[in-house]
């Protein structure tokens, strides 16, 4: 199982840190994948044999999902979407 989330400057540390953990607990959770919301990128965390989790960061190419083997190409989860520039 993966869970996608979208992070904002509000929820940006809870999603990394208090989420992590509490989705740690659910056995069947191979991949937490967190998106920028203002530009294409990724940060996908993923579990380790021996329960340990790993983040790698991803702008570009196909972002791999361990586990359910698949790779999502990262364009395609922003597809349609423009960004506003920074106030």
């Amino acid at each position: 199982m993966a869970i996608f989330e979208i992070a904002s400057d509000d929820t940006a540390a809870t999603d990394r840190l208090i989420k992590l953990r509490e989705y740690a607990e659910v056995p069947s959770l191979c991949c937490y994948v967190l998106l920028e919301q203002t530009a294409v990128a990724a940060t996908l965390f993923q579990r380790e044999p021996g329960g340990q989790w790993i983040a790698t960061a991803h702008i570009e190419g196909a972002l791999p999902l361990p586990g359910l083997d698949i790779a999502v190409p990262l364009e395609d989860l922003y597809q349609g979407l423009t960004f506003a520039a920074p106030e």
